[in-house]
């Protein structure tokens, strides 16, 4: 494993390692602000499933019973989630277990939609894809915060504005996904709120996916900062 780039030769290292001899097409900046993407899209797909579910479960079964143990099976498992997030980034690096998170969050949310809407989603499948859910969620969350620090000094921003705009971005979604999601409910039908969340589950997926292909982030993956390991 390569040891850790001092703070100093993080500018040459963006200048060097993995760039062309011509000046960079993408901003140094563009790699945070796709992971900002990430953010609002990651927490909007959750965000709006956990409106959509007790509301699509209570009119399904008219068991306040049964949505009551959904949503904890949704809930509860997310501390586990967590704590092996934290180990695979040790042992795997940020950047893909972050991808992973999101990869597997889309696909199991577009599954979970699609379930839904074609009314064939029975109780035990969706208790399965739930538990998916608890476990990989949090540890792609854990994975964008523990980035947060390298592509805030990639994107030459201090530390502290990095961190309040993560902060504001997952805020501001967390308020607007749930109103949106009832809204959406309410005016046009709960298929389209399932259809809003594959979307945005999807986009998380593919705005963290551009992240990487990124040439500014490759640089920075070249010089061999340590939450970068492969």
């Amino acid at each position: 494993m390569n040891a850790p780039l001092e703070p100093d030769s993080w500018p040459a290292a963006l200048d060097s390692g993995g760039f062309e001899p011509e000046e960079p097409r993408n901003s140094p900046r563009a790699p945070f602000a796709l992971l900002l993407a990430v953010e609002a899209c990651s927490h909007a797909a959750m965000a709006m499933t956990q409106v959509t579910l007790p509301w699509f479960v209570l009119t399904q079964s008219n068991d306040a019973t049964l949505m009551g143990l959904v949503m904890l099976v949704l809930f509860a498992p997310a501390f586990v989630g967590s704590w092996i997030g934290g180990v695979w980034i040790d042992r795997y690096g940020a950047p893909r277990i972050s991808m992973l998170s999101e990869l597997i969050s889309a696909a199991t949310m577009t599954l979970l939609a699609a379930l839904a809407i074609g009314a064939q989603l029975s109780t035990p499948l969706l208790v399965v894809l739930l538990l998916v859910l608890a476990l990989v969620d949090p540890a792609g969350f854990i994975a964008r915060e523990a980035l947060t620090p390298v592509l805030a000094r990639l994107a030459r921003l201090p530390l502290a504005r990095a961190n309040a705009l993560r902060e504001g971005t997952t805020q501001i979604t967390r308020v607007a996904a749930p109103l949106l999601a009832g809204t959406i409910i309410t005016t046009v039908g709960m298929t389209s709120a399932w259809v809003a969340i594959a979307v945005a589950a999807v986009g998380a997926a593919v705005f963290n996916g551009t992240l990487l292909w990124q040439r500014a982030w490759r640089a920075l993956k070249a010089s061999g900062a340590a939450v970068l390991r492969d």
